[in-house]
């Protein structure tokens, strides 16, 4: 903004405060946001100069009209006047400034905007280089998005709320939009405030919800299907591997999932089911010796599941990085110990090709009772 062009803004509000500087933005046709880019020219100074003009005869007319209907007023019934608040518009700019990823804007006719603010946090969210370029691009998208809604506040309908998609410099989020009515004096609706915040954290933490309720579901679901396989508590084996492992790639979303099998030494582990879903099939044989990867096989003997973000750091699973992870393409592992009477005789291990995948506590607990029907199947095979 030009430095005449921002004497004139501060001047209307010596003369109205706020509501004076909506007056003059309403009659430049220019909102705050977009003044602060208009040069010094002489056109501009005249069209800023002239409403500043107007806006000074109106409040000057408001207040001798205001002053005269007061001494009326006292004349009739003198009551002791109510002092001003001290710095009224410094606080609320104060106040403003101070809000967290938070903004207001006003509205006029025709969904034009008046006025603008955000505070420093917003800016910063979104990087904009320019000043106010966060808080006007907010309020034009407002503006286009709720046009109807404008409307009918400022035709004397009820307060609106909604939430805005929105993005800008490469950032997206989600804005909440609380917009009211402004009265006068007189009780006539001027114009419409409407306060924004981004509220994207909180959208997120639903998203994330959401997604975990469904994922529960669906490993219920699961849980519940194997439970209804009678070789589970026939003690065959063989079927129940086979099924877990196809549960557990399927329910899990990863390409690989097997069941390892000590020998009577706890040498090494063999693999008793590998199921790879591309294909799927099902092969077995593998052996891992627990002298050649001492820390993975150390954590199954104190870990209750073993989720590896990234396989290829995890101190619990970096042994397998170059031998085994490497060339299949694996970078995120989750493994479960099998426990049978006190006694750890294998584990359930799901393995995720592609990025590096974050488990989720109810992947880590589907997992688990994986690697307790293996279990439960082995326990009935001791005993028939």
């Amino acid at each position: 903004m030009g430095k005449r062009i921002a004497a004139i803004y501060d001047e209307a509000g010596k003369v109205g405060g706020l509501e004076a500087k909506i007056r003059l933005a309403a009659l430049t046709r220019t909102t705050s946001t977009r003044a602060l880019t208009e040069p010094d020219s002489v056109a501009n100074i005249a069209r800023f100069e002239a409403a500043l003009a107007s806006v000074r005869g109106e409040f000057l007319r408001a207040a001798a009209q205001h002053a005269e209907a007061a001494r009326k007023a006292t004349a009739s019934s003198p009551v002791a006047a109510k002092p001003a608040l001290p710095g009224g518009e410094e606080l609320l700019w104060g106040v403003l400034s101070s809000l967290h990823d938070a903004m207001v804007v006003v509205f006029g006719s025709g969904s034009s905007i008046l006025l603008s603010y955000e505070s420093r946090s917003l800016s910063k969210r979104f990087g904009a280089v320019a000043a106010g370029a966060v808080g006007e691009a907010i309020a034009k998208a407002i503006a286009t998005a709720h046009a109807s809604d404008i409307e009918a506040i400022l035709g004397g309908g009820d307060a609106r709320q909604a939430e805005l998609a929105f993005a800008l410099e490469g950032s997206n989020a989600w804005l909440s939009v609380a917009l009211s009515a402004v009265h006068d004096e007189t009780g006539k609706v001027k114009a419409v405030a409407g306060f924004v915040q981004d509220v994207t954290q909180r959208k997120e933490s639903e998203r994330r919800l959401l997604e975990s309720e469904q994922r529960v579901r669906g490993h219920n679901r699961k849980y519940l299907e194997l439970v209804a396989h009678e070789s589970v508590f026939l003690g065959d084996v063989g079927e129940t591997m086979r099924r877990v492992t196809e549960a557990a790639s399927s329910t899990l979303g990863v390409a690989r999932a097997s069941v390892w099998l000590y020998d009577p030494e706890k040498t090494k582990i063999v693999c008793a089911d590998l199921f790879e879903r591309e294909g799927e099939k099902h092969s077995s044989g593998i052996e891992l010796m627990a002298e050649q990867f001492p820390g993975y096989f150390a954590a199954l003997r104190t870990e209750r599941t073993i989720a590896a973000n990234d396989a290829h750091t995890d101190e619990r699973t970096s042994e397998f990085s170059a031998p085994y992870l490497a060339p299949l393409g694996i970078n995120s592992m989750l493994d479960v110990p099998i426990w049978v009477n006190g006694d750890m005789v294998g584990v359930v291990c799901h393995e995720h090709v592609g990025p590096a995948r974050e488990w989720t506590a109810d992947e880590e607990n589907f997992a688990y009772l994986m690697a307790n029907f293996v279990a439960l199947s082995k326990t009935m095979a001791k005993k028939s």
